[in-house]
């Protein structure tokens, strides 16, 4: 067995215990992109899954609470969606669709018969002056916070 079959079967465990894994990317270093995190295995449940750009450190946490927190309030995810509640300070998180499936592998990876990829939402992160990528006059950078 590989390393990369030991980490996908880790994942599948994940899936199994919980209902979904996430799994984080590091770009190739000096490529300016930053990491990202997604769910792989909340289509089953709930008909699409999360993803998270930058903020290594707190995007499973951000990710395990979004998918909470749209469960809990029956809430669908919708482009420019707000979520409160979940960040400090009163910043909220907003939600677009993914562009670029090519990003989640796993998820083909761990549900191979899957005819298409289920919906992915991205959480968006404001910066300090509660602005989205996106919006005028953000400060957050690509490389900061990619859109996926």
């Amino acid at each position: 067995m590989t390393r990369h079959d030991r980490y996908l079967q880790r994942l599948a465990e994940q899936v199994a215990a919980r209902g979904y894994a996430v799994p984080h990317i590091f770009p190739v270093p000096d490529s300016g992109q930053p990491p990202y995190a997604y769910t792989v295995g909340l289509h089953v449940t709930h008909g699409y899954e999360l993803a998270f750009s930058g903020l290594p450190g707190i995007a499973s946490d951000v990710l395990g609470l979004l998918a909470e927190a749209l469960a809990e309030r029956g809430t669908t995810p919708a482009e420019g969606l707000a979520v409160d509640g979940l960040l400090h300070d009163g910043y909220s998180i907003r939600l677009r669709p993914v562009s670029d499936s090519a990003r989640f592998p796993v998820i083909g990876a761990l549900f191979p018969d899957l005819p298409a990829l289920p919906a992915i939402w991205q959480a968006l992160w404001p910066d300090p002056g509660h602005r989205f990528p996106g919006d005028a006059d953000c400060r957050t950078t690509a490389a900061a916070q990619a859109l996926l």
